[in-house]
This record gives C-alpha cells, structure tokens and sequence, in this order.
C-alpha cells in the first residue's frame, strides 16, 4: 500500500497499481469463498484462497507475463500481514469501503 494507491502484484506473473481513486469496493472474504471464473477477475493468489476482492470503479490494464495485457474490474488478492492492511485501510480519508 502506498500513499494513493495499491500495488498488486503476483510474483513475476501479473502487477497492477490501483489508484484510490479507483477504488469501487474491498471486500473481506471468508476462507474457502469460490470465486467464479471471469475474464474481468484477476486473480493474484499463488497459494490458497483469496482473502480480499478488489472492486474497481473503472476497468483497468493489469500487466501479465511476455507483455500480456488484460482489462480487469475486480482484483482477488491476499496479502502478508492482513491486520496492518486492514488498519491501514480503515485509517484512509474515504476508507469505508
């Protein structure tokens, strides 16, 4: 997490900034959730399952391996200490998401 934004990214596979700005919706998901397969649903997990899902205002480019590009609405992601992000979260002007 930055100061305007997140940067997403899974190992050298996909990477993608989101502004605040485009920030639609966070959602917390709960272990085991399935997510359904959709084009416009990056899904930036290695391992396990998804603990957050990213809804953005906006379609943006996320960036994949060789060059690939792909439009995406909704981000699936975890990260490595969710207590510190979710404070972080809730501790931003308009973090009500």
């Amino acid at each position: 997490m930055e100061e305007d934004g997140l940067l997403i990214r899974i190992s050298l596979k996909w990477r993608e900034w989101v502004p605040f700005e485009d920030v639609a919706a966070v959602e917390i998901l709960r272990g085991g959730t399935v997510l359904p397969k959709r084009k416009d649903l990056l899904r930036a997990v290695v391992l396990g399952d998804a603990r957050y899902l990213l809804r953005l205002a906006r379609p943006l480019t996320a960036e994949g391996p060789y060059g690939i590009r792909r439009q995406v609405e909704q981000i699936a992601f975890t990260v490595d200490e969710p207590r510190r992000f979710e404070a972080a979260l809730r501790e931003r002007p308009g973090g009500s998401w």
